[in-house]
């Protein structure tokens, strides 16, 4: 392993390198989670250069989060649990890490990760007309940057230099990560799939919902119209998943409760806490601690709009009295209207 970084530090004149530091490492260190090579292209041939002007000028592409996150001043970077809420958007799980925008508040790009021990796996996006739904772009950011150029003659200008660096680095501009496909536990709404160690010859590691996509889905609708109409709610059904859930994770199959959490986690709003509550434990039987904590530091600022986030990273000035009230008078709603439930 340590010949093979040798031979990669070799390849790879970065300009941090010069300083005897990758782009990839210091980012690791400053958010936690390994970065690829995809990184280490980006911040040495990109960004900071006309290229970055054009790919914002032509594709309407801005790069945000690890790839700014180098500017920031010490005290900031090591605040790595806020640094994760810098412009995460209100759909986005633990998984994603966004690195771009197209019109800031219509689009967004992030790299995902299915473990925070792992480098990203693929680029994905969503608008947000999608409402917590992701699209696959690339296995890298390289990769899609170069799909979104089309046949103009600065795209294809733009296109060319980015082959170039991405033959540079050897990064790959496949569409899919196959490995990963290959190892999909189970689909979840946000089209992004979940990843868990499954011991098939004992049958460890996850366990299908008891319900279909479908009925989940009809099922949490109701709940959700309900919520929204201001109308009697029955958790019941709903509760006895989320029971399973916690079951199947006393029972080591974790992957029940992450892909049950997940999906209501980008389902609605209204599912913000039970989603909360049973991905939190979850990831921590997994392993995933950096998701659990990125996860409650969201949970506050989650219905909050994009720029009071951004206000709160980088001068942490939301007030946080106003924040708990909000929590409290939410967390009421829910509990009194289960208890009315068990009195039926």
């Amino acid at each position: 392993f340590k010949e093979e970084t040798n031979i990669k530090m070799e390849k790879i004149k970065s300009k941090k390198e010069i300083k005897g530091r990758l782009p990839s490492i210091e980012l690791g260190e400053i958010y936690g989670m390994p970065f690829s090579d995809d990184v280490n292209a980006i911040c040495d041939k990109v960004v900071g250069t006309k290229l970055e002007n054009d790919i914002r000028d032509v594709l309407g592409i801005k790069f945000v989060g690890p790839f700014k996150a180098l500017e920031l001043d010490t005290k900031l970077k090591q605040e790595k649990t806020h640094l994760h809420l810098w412009y995460r958007y209100k759909f986005d799980p633990p998984e994603c890490m966004t690195i771009a925008t197209r019109d800031e508040n219509k689009e967004h790009w992030c790299y995902h990760r299915d473990d925070p021990k792992h480098e990203p796996g693929m680029v994905v996006f969503s608008n947000r007309a999608d409402k917590g739904a992701f699209t696959t772009k690339s296995v890298s950011l390289l990769g899609a940057l170069i799909k979104e150029c089309g046949r103009g003659k600065r795209e294809k200008e733009i296109a060319k230099q980015l082959q170039i660096i991405a033959s540079e680095y050897s990064i790959s501009l496949a569409s899919k990560n196959k490995a990963r496909d290959s190892k999909v536990n189970a689909k979840i709404f946000s089209g992004l799939g979940i990843v868990v160690d499954h011991d098939k010859k004992n049958d460890v590691g996850y366990r299908e919902l008891s319900v279909t996509d479908h009925k989940l889905h009809q099922m949490l609708a109701k709940v959700a119209k309900g919520k929204d109409e201001g109308s009697d709610v029955d958790y019941s059904e709903l509760d006895l998943l989320i029971q399973y859930a916690n079951i199947a994770n006393d029972e080591y199959d974790f992957g029940q409760a992450l892909q049950l959490g997940l999906d209501m986690y980008a389902f609605s709003m209204h599912f913000a806490k039970d989603a909360h509550y049973l991905l939190l434990p979850t990831y921590s039987l997994l392993q995933r601690d950096e998701f659990g904590d990125i996860l409650e530091a969201f949970l506050p600022l989650r219905n909050r709009p994009l720029a009071d986030i951004e206000q709160f990273v980088s001068e942490k000035k939301i007030d946080e009295k106003e924040v708990e009230k909000e929590e409290d008078e939410e967390e009421e709603d829910g509990s009194l209207q289960r208890k009315k439930n068990k009195k039926k």
